[in-house]
């Protein structure tokens, strides 16, 4: 036999065989880079665990958070000639109220370092008494518009720095200048405008890993993630006081509200991490029974129970997409 030729296919067996091994050792590492990724959108391989992964200091880069808020109202007699009976000073009775619906969203968007706000509201209601400037009763459509048009953008920098032992920090720093915000001054007989609202916030607790809500993949929980509230005023032109027209409206406060939190994981990187939190329902149901002494026409005294029934249904959704650089804070 040829001695090259069986130099040949023991150098090819080798081969084959190192081919082999590598492929084995694949196969045997996949269960191991598996159990670093639980997110659908985490790196198909890695060498660090989710643990190791989300060590870092996150800085928000964009995404969004809404909050809905419906609320139907009714007030209904139980006897029908309530409805054109009057009380013991000749005043009429509440209307009966059917079906009566408010809803309200305010949502942010974040992208460019800013806190983009706004806000929408449509009703069914005809008229409605507004609190503002002593009380106003303002018609449907000037009710909407006045807390509807609106957009505030705020500067606005969110960093999360988060340790592998369960401590975080959330830092923020916040920045905007109102130019249509009243200033009430004494030494001053006309009347000044404009208001800078900025700061910073800075809160420190715990988190941990959990089950999230489809039972699919992990999740996170934050025991504080606070959020801005933005407070707005309307003005209303008040040539004509028994029908005030909206003019503009301007902000009366910046806050933050820090409430517990779970987030899906949806992706997490070394340099790229996605919480999402969808459909957190609250519901808020209320019901009263209200009795009055009142009168016909005919000055017949009658007593009429009314039922009020108010239901208010909330509902937040949250998107943040953050990035850093990739270093761990606990090294």
């Amino acid at each position: 036999m040829n001695i090259s030729i069986i130099r040949i296919n023991i150098l090819e067996l080798m081969k084959s065989n190192k081919t082999l091994l590598i492929a084995l050792s694949i196969l045997l590492a996949l269960p191991f880079f598996n159990s670093c990724r639980r997110g659908e959108k985490d790196p198909f391989l890695s060498l660090k665990s989710r643990n190791s992964r989300i060590s870092a200091v996150w800085t928000l880069e964009s995404g969004y958070s809404e909050k809905f808020t419906s609320r139907t109202t009714d007030f209904i007699w139980l006897d029908s000639e309530c409805e054109d009976a009057v009380d013991g000073n000749l005043s009429p009775l509440p209307q009966e109220i059917k079906n009566e619906k408010r809803v309200f969203s305010q949502t942010f968007n974040f992208s460019d370092a800013l806190a983009t706000y706004n806000q929408l509201l449509t009703t069914t209601e005809k008229t409605i008494y507004d609190e503002n400037f002593g009380g106003l009763l303002v018609s449907k459509n000037e009710y909407e518009d006045a807390y509807s048009k609106s957009q505030v953008q705020i500067n606005y920098d969110y960093e999360l720095t988060i340790k592998k032992n369960g401590e975080y920090k959330i830092y923020i720093t916040y920045n905007y200048f109102d130019p249509d915000v009243p200033l009430y001054n004494d030494d001053s007989p006309e009347m000044q405008y404009g208001m800078t609202y900025s700061g910073t916030f800075e809160y420190v607790s715990n988190w941990h890993w959990t089950d999230n809500s489809l039972g699919t993949r992990e999740g996170i929980q934050i025991d504080g993630f606070p959020q801005p509230m933005v407070s707005l005023v309307p003005v209303y032109d008040l040539t004509d006081i028994t029908d005030p027209q909206f003019k503009y409206n301007y902000v009366t406060s910046i806050d933050y509200e820090n409430t517990d939190m779970i987030f899906e994981l949806e992706k997490l990187m070394s340099k790229e991490m996605t919480l999402t939190a969808f459909n957190n329902e609250n519901f808020y149901y209320h019901n009263q029974t209200n009795e009055f002494e009142a009168y016909l026409n005919g000055g017949e005294k009658i007593d009429c129970i009314g039922t009020y029934t108010e239901t208010n249904v909330e509902n937040n959704n949250y998107y943040f997409q953050f990035i850093s650089d990739g270093k761990s804070v606990d090294q």
